[in-house]
């Protein structure tokens, strides 16, 4: 039988590989002058990170470190400038195929757009919302007004892209209390971190926080025990996870 309403236990309708092909498909759709290079980004795209990852790329590609740029202030620490893309594993992985150009810039904020869809959509189904409204939410939160209005700023739009994720992962932690939920934890704050805005990480630390301690006052109410080895260990294994990662 067919269920009604907005929850169901299971997705009978379609795997969700065809609901991620159709957030890829909605991205390059809806960024259509992006997507085809009809127009470029422009602003700080174009005045900060495309010169800056440019610059990372060619070195990453020459089999160099980019510890330092002469071109900013008279010279300039860039393995210190957490926006520059120096650690992110997307800039590096883009630089062993040749040099950053605006056509990689724009790939990579369309890679971001995608995986903030395709991280609510995960979060949404966790929660047994109904394919169809998670796919509306899904859709809406990828293309909403914080994402197409800050497409000139890389590190915000990454910032949308591994929220979703960490929450997700962190939630399931909490709930499931084991290492493997902690190193998906652990890794989408790697993301998180070398990838996006640093305040967004600082404010993000502070919420999962927050998750802990209702956690553990949720758990206190009910009379259950909310500290135990196996939080213990799943919470040490992001921090593990995250440091050596991050080091």
């Amino acid at each position: 039988m067919i269920q009604t309403g907005l929850h169901i236990s299971n997705d009978k309708y379609r795997h969700p590989v065809f609901y991620l092909v159709f957030l890829l498909l909605t991205v390059f759709i809806a960024y259509w002058p992006i997507s085809f290079h009809v127009f470029s980004l422009k602003n700080d795209a174009l005045n900060y990170f495309l010169p800056v990852r440019h610059l990372v790329s060619e070195s990453y590609h020459r089999n160099i470190l980019p510890l330092w740029t002469p071109y900013l202030n008279l010279g300039y620490p860039l393995h210190a400038d957490m926006q520059s893309g120096v650690w992110n594993p997307f800039v590096q992985l883009f630089s062993f195929f040749g040099p950053y150009t605006l056509y990689t810039l724009q790939l990579e904020t369309l890679l971001y757009i995608f995986l903030s869809g395709a991280g609510m959509f995960f979060l949404l189904r966790h929660f047994k919302l109904h394919p169809y409204a998670n796919l509306l939410a899904s859709v809406s939160f990828m293309l909403c007004g914080f994402n197409s209005d800050s497409c000139q700023f890389l590190n915000w739009i990454a910032g949308t892209a591994f929220l979703p994720f960490v929450f997700l992962f962190y939630y399931r932690c909490l709930e499931e209390r084991s290492v493997k939920q902690g190193m998906y934890t652990g890794l989408s704050l790697f993301f998180l971190f070398s990838c996006a805005y640093p305040a967004d990480f600082i404010i993000t630390a502070y919420l999962l926080i927050a998750m802990l301690i209702v956690y553990m006052v949720s758990a206190y109410r009910k009379k259950e025990v909310f500290i135990n080895k196996k939080l213990l260990l799943s919470h040490l294994t992001i921090a593990i996870v995250f440091i050596l990662l991050s080091g």
